[in-house]
Formats: structure tokens, C-alpha cells, sequence
């Protein structure tokens, strides 16, 4: 292992966190004439008729936030690229979360309760969530789960509940970014009602993967040998999947940007205060360019805590930019899984060699 150091991991996990705050405090300050009147709109103690969309507690907050960003990024090429490269990103980080969730070695973690992760996604970004809470939380669980077969188990009846609840997310994801108008006026009304399903769906995942492994166990027989290693296997597949299905949406994505209007040094200028106020709908692009960078960066960090030498983290840079940051990850998870599938397998034949001596 690259890094097997406890207080290298450690500091790892601290400086995790710590870039997660950082880039959370600078996007809080660095687009305050586009932020304030969010805040101004959606924190007050009764919202407006025209702004409760849904009349649930939080989630009316959450809607009332996020919906002008959506809307507001349609109106720019700069903004629907970071829309279609953030979007697919959802998925993969949420697929990854749930099973590390689901790792026996893991329980009892916050990652386990995914309201409460979606719940922090939505309200910071998902480029705060990676390295502020996955992060350090699968360090914190990492002996457990890489050291003993147990640790990293999960029944085959919960793979299949999250494979199913991944195709509703992926569904949500859709849902949201689904193609719509180019230009933010009354036809493009289905951005309000799908930030909702969306996000609906996002804090539901709890209730909907639990019973559904509880359904799935009475139909799967707990008694097969092989049950463990075809849930791994199985685990693995989707996330090669996951990362095949990230990548087309990726190059989409790039390729309505190349035919747009919008120069791509207007990417780069916007790293400038003046030009943002001077492009005020720029804001909320560059907003979801640091949640991407942020997502990237947590990425990259739990790749280097999990890494067996230099080349897993050189190979999640590359394939980040050939093939999207999401499908890096998966590809990644994938090839863990694969490790953690042949440890398994080492301990049985280890077993079967004592059982005939």
C-alpha cells in the first residue's frame, strides 16, 4: 500500500477536510452579489408562494436554493457544461457512498444514513461531501474493512437493492438535468418540479434500498457458498458500468459545448472577480466548477489513501480528463473490488489447504 502509515492517513483525512471547508468558505465569499440574494429569498422565515414548490420542511429550503442556480446555468454554454459534467458526477459518488455504507466494516458510520448524506450534499455541493465527510470516514474505517473478509463483505441480496437503487438515481439524474430550453422563460417550467423529484428521490434512498434488501433476502438462499464472491463480482460489474455510462454522458456534455457560442477562455476568465460581476450569469457556473473541482480533489484523495503505488492516483488524473472524473472513480472502485474479490479468495484456499492436511 502506497500510504499505510496511521498518521499519514491522518493528516490525509485532515487536510481532506480542510479542503473541503476551504473551497465551501471561498464559494460563501468569492460570488457574494450573485449568493446574498439567495439567502436574502429562501432563509426567511416564511417563503414566498412563488418560491414553496414543495411544502416539506427542508427540502422547500433546499429547492428554493438550488432551483436559480439550475435555471440560471441554462442560460450560458459555460453554465450547461458545468450542469452536464456535475450532473453524471452525482451518481457514481452516491453509488460509491452507498456501498461503502454497506461494508459490514462501516456500519454505524454517517455514510450509512444516506438522508443525512444527501441532506449535506444538497446544502454544500457534492465537491464539500467527498472530502468532508467520505473522506475521512472511510479512513476511519479502512482497517476494518481491508484487514478481514468480513469487514468488506456485503450480502447479495443489499448489492442488488443498491443496483436497483442506482438506476433510480440515475433516473433522478435525469430527471434534473434532463435537455430542456436554452433559455430560462415559461417553457422552461420543468426545471422547478424535476429539482424537486430529484431531490425527493436523493433523501428517499434510505427507505427504498433497506426494505428491498430485506425483500430480496427471502428470495436468495443465505446458505450458498459462493454468495459472497458473486457479490462482489457483482459489485464490481456495476461499477464498470457506472463508469461507462459517466464517460458517454461526459462527452456529451463537451460536445454541446464545442458547438456553443460561449469562447472557453471564458472558463479561465472567470477565475476573475470583475469579470464574473461583469458576467453575472457566469456566477453560478463557476460556483458548480469548484463542486466539481472539489469532487475531483476528493476523488483523488481517497484514491491516494486506498492507492498501491503512485499509479492509481496518476491513473485517476488521466482517465479524469479522457473519460470524466466519475468514471475515474468507478474504474477505480472497480479495481479494488477486484483486490478485495482475491483476498477473499486467498483466505478460502488457505482454509481448504488446512481442512486436508
Amino acid at each position: 500500500m502506497l500510504i499505510s502509515n496511521s498518521i499519514a492517513r491522518g493528516a490525509i483525512g485532515t487536510l481532506s477536510v480542510a479542503t473541503g471547508i476551504s473551497i465551501l468558505f471561498y464559494l460563501l465569499t468569492a460570488t457574494p452579489e450573485y449568493i446574498e440574494p439567495r439567502a436574502q429569498k429562501c432563509l426567511v422565515p416564511t417563503l414566498a408562494p412563488e418560491d414553496n414548490y414543495v411544502p416539506i420542511p427542508v427540502i422547500d429550503r433546499i429547492v428554493c436554493i438550488l432551483l436559480p442556480y439550475f435555471e440560471d446555468s441554462t442560460r450560458t454554454d459555460y453554465g450547461r457544461l458545468m450542469l452536464m459534467q456535475l450532473s453524471p458526477f452525482i451518481a457514481p459518488i452516491m453509488f460509491l457512498s452507498l456501498v461503502e455504507a454497506s461494508r459490514k466494516g462501516n456500519h454505524w458510520s454517517l455514510m450509512s444514513c444516506s438522508p443525512f448524506s444527501a441532506l449535506f450534499s444538497y446544502t454544500t455541493g457534492i465537491g464539500i461531501y467527498l472530502p468532508v465527510i467520505f473522506v475521512p470516514l472511510t479512513i476511519r474505517g479502512r482497517s476494518r474493512v481491508e484487514t478481514t473478509a468480513a469487514g468488506s463483505s456485503i450480502t447479495l441480496a443489499r448489492v442488488y437493492a443498491l443496483i436497483i437503487t442506482q438506476v433510480i438515481v440515475w433516473f433522478a439524474v435525469a430527471v434534473l438535468f434532463a435537455p430542456g430550453p436554452t433559455v430560462v422563460g415559461e417553457e422552461n417550467s420543468w426545471i422547478p418540479w424535476s429539482t424537486v423529484v430529484s431531490i425527493v428521490i436523493m433523501h428517499s434512498l434510505w427507505f427504498i434500498y433497506t426494505p428491498l434488501t430485506w425483500l430480496l433476502g427471502l428470495t436468495i438462499d443465505s446458505h450458498k457458498t459462493e454468495q459472497d464472491r458473486d457479490a462482489r463480482r457483482l459489485l464490481r460489474d456495476a461499477f464498470l458500468v457506472t463508469a461507462g455510462v459517466n464517460a458517454g454522458l461526459y462527452y456529451v456534455g463537451l460536445f454541446g459545448f464545442w458547438h456553443g457560442t460561449t469562447p472557453v477562455e471564458h472558463i479561465f476568465k472567470a477565475f476573475e472577480h470583475g469579470f464574473r460581476v461583469e458576467h453575472l450569469m457566469y456566477a453560478p457556473a463557476y460556483l458548480l466548477l469548484w463542486d466539481h473541482i472539489g469532487a475531483m480533489t476528493g476523488g483523488l484523495l481517497w484514491v491516494l489513501t486506498d492507492a498501491r503505488s503512485i499509479a492509481d492516483p496518476l491513473l485517476y488524473l488521466v482517465l479524469s480528463v479522457l473519460v470524466s472524473p466519475g468514471s475515474a472513480l468507478m474504474i477505480h472502485a472497480a479495481k479494488r473490488e477486484q483486490r478485495l474479490l482475491k483476498y477473499v479468495q486467498s483466505l478460502g484456499n488457505s482454509n481448504k489447504k488446512l481442512k486436508t492436511k
